[in-house]
């Protein structure tokens, strides 16, 4: 597999005794905690997550906001108050009756009954 002959012993032995020591070397300064902080992190890199973060928190809130305003709307919508116009009935007022305005509007009615009643026949 390997060619264990070499030309120079001596050479041989100095360059195991070497590696030997680097790698002695390399146990002796081992850490024996692992070293669990985050790496460092530019700045502008942290500014540009906390910007697009404070959008996505901004966005969530918006659409909370605009859901529980439509619910509202719908709610109102679908259940009319006392004094929506479907719900008052508005009585006939004498005094109102008196008034030229609506004597002019029932007068403009029957005139245009008539007329439809006379080219009927």
């Amino acid at each position: 597999m390997w060619n264990l002959t070499y030309t120079n012993k001596f050479c041989n032995k100095k360059d195991k005794l070497k590696d030997h020591m680097t790698h002695v070397n390399k146990l002796m300064t081992v850490r024996s905690i692992v070293d669990t902080s985050t790496p460092y992190q530019p700045n502008f890199l942290k500014s540009k997550k906390q910007l697009t973060q404070i959008k996505i928190d901004s966005n969530i809130k918006m659409n909370y906001e605009n859901r529980n305003l439509l619910e509202k709307i719908t709610k109102i919508e679908r259940n009319f108050t006392a004094y929506h116009p479907y719900n008052l009935i508005v009585k006939e007022c004498p005094s109102f009756r008196k008034t030229n305005f609506v004597r002019h509007l029932t007068n403009r009615e029957i005139h245009h009954e008539n007329k439809v009643t006379l080219f009927n026949y």
